[in-house]
């Protein structure tokens, strides 16, 4: 009894974590300040370092597929970080023993894409229009994994689009899932833009 009140505590806290980091985002406050040349291509090497053990002990195997240097102009590292993370991450989660996880990055008229696709339980198409909603969480996946808040795909949402990309995904229950994220190089934040204008007044 007392390991079950503490796991739901645990629950509690995440979920009281993550809709503080959604609330955040949706203020248009990131979770750090905004950097110059964020090279996209490192962000998703040091999540695959740091991915690969969680792979290998549920048996999935992770493939990079690289063919480009994507640099953003202007980007928050957590933000980026916790949004691909959080989709190869699942990816890997929602993969049988024995699956594998592909991350694609492809560059093209100055914006990155990047394609996070397993071969997992997918998602029913009933529930692919709410996939991004708060706490929206597919049956096949909390038969398949208890854990999860229901909140990481809403705050990988407001991470891509603050940094004026898209987010979609395409998946059939028990054939997989593929989530694609378009992010333009050159995006200017307004609060950046601000910040200049405000430096230029000044001076």
């Amino acid at each position: 009894m007392i390991a079950g009140a503490s796991e739901r505590v645990e629950d509690l806290l995440f979920i009281v974590n993550d809709l503080l980091e959604l609330a955040k985002m949706r203020e248009g406050r990131a979770r750090a300040p905004w950097i110059c040349n964020l090279s996209i291509n490192q962000v998703l090497a040091d999540i695959f370092d740091a991915i690969a053990p969680y792979a290998q002990e549920r048996g999935v195997e992770l493939v990079s597929d690289i063919d480009g240097v994507a640099v953003l102009r202007w980007g928050v590292p957590p933000d980026l970080v916790y949004a691909f993370e959080n989709l190869i991450q699942n990816a890997i989660k929602y993969s049988n023993r024995g699956g594998e996880v592909s991350v694609a990055l492809r560059v093209d008229d100055r914006v990155a894409q990047v394609e996070v696709s397993d071969r997992g339980i997918g998602i029913p198409e009933d529930l692919l229009d709410d996939v991004f909603l708060e706490f929206v969480r597919a049956p096949n996946a909390k038969k398949h994994d208890r854990s999860g808040t229901g909140l990481g795909l809403s705050i990988v949402r407001e991470g891509i689009e603050m940094h004026g990309g898209t987010v979609a995904v395409t998946s059939a229950a028990g054939s997989g899932t593929t989530f694609t994220v378009r992010l333009p190089l050159d995006y200017l934040p307004p609060e950046v833009a601000e910040k200049a204008e405000a430096d230029s007044v000044a001076d």
